[in-house]
């Protein structure tokens, strides 16, 4: 019986869990690493993937690091790095911005099952879900504080801009937003990790 969660999409892994403001949240799937990408981050193409990019087919799907409030841009992603060839199960997500598509991996863990790594949100959402004999509870009561503070963020931004109160390049605004719509997706999918777990 298909799960009724779940939305076909035409993008790559096309069974979305979530659809919100063009953002999309893929089901978790396994895929076998075509390729790492290293020069401006860290990112993965997959071989399963058939998104045609120009004269190329498949994307690089980002992974992220933790947001640094001192300097106001995110440190490099300091996660574990996955060779070519290894099998990993991945939760995607995609964003749109006036540039292009943003491609993102929300979680990443090899598909023989190795623990789950996490890529860090702007909040500093913790790598791992729950610790070992820590509230399950707590954990996702806090984890939806965090979505709350990131939603504020994102609704008192978008007031300024339409007040005229603050003035930003519009692609920057909209890097802005699609940032922040990641954050959302990436948090909640901790959120149901944490809710798995119960």
């Amino acid at each position: 019986m298909p799960d009724k969660n779940i939305i076909e999409v035409k993008q790559w892994p096309y069974n979305a869990t979530e659809l919100k403001d063009g953002a999309v949240k893929f089901a978790p799937v396994v895929a076998t690493i075509a390729g790492v990408f290293t020069t401006y981050g860290v990112g993965w193409k997959f071989t399963e993937d058939d998104t045609e990019s120009g004269k190329y087919t498949g994307v690089i799907w980002d992974a992220r690091g933790d947001w640094n409030e001192a300097d106001k841009k995110r440190d490099p992603y300091a996660g574990p790095k996955y060779a070519k060839g290894d099998q990993v199960r991945v939760v995607l997500a995609t964003a749109p911005g006036e540039k292009g598509t943003f491609y993102r991996v929300l979680h990443i863990e090899r598909a023989d099952g190795a623990p789950v790594v996490s890529t860090p949100t702007q909040e500093s959402a913790p790598t791992s879900t729950v610790k070992p004999g820590g509230n399950v509870l707590w954990e996702k009561d806090r984890l939806m504080g965090r979505m709350n503070i990131v939603k504020s963020k994102a609704e008192i931004v978008a007031a300024l801009i339409n007040q005229g109160q603050l003035v930003m390049d519009p692609t920057d605004a909209e890097a802005f937003m699609a940032e922040l719509r990641m954050d959302m997706l990436a948090l909640q999918a901790i959120v149901e990790k944490v809710e798995e777990s119960v």
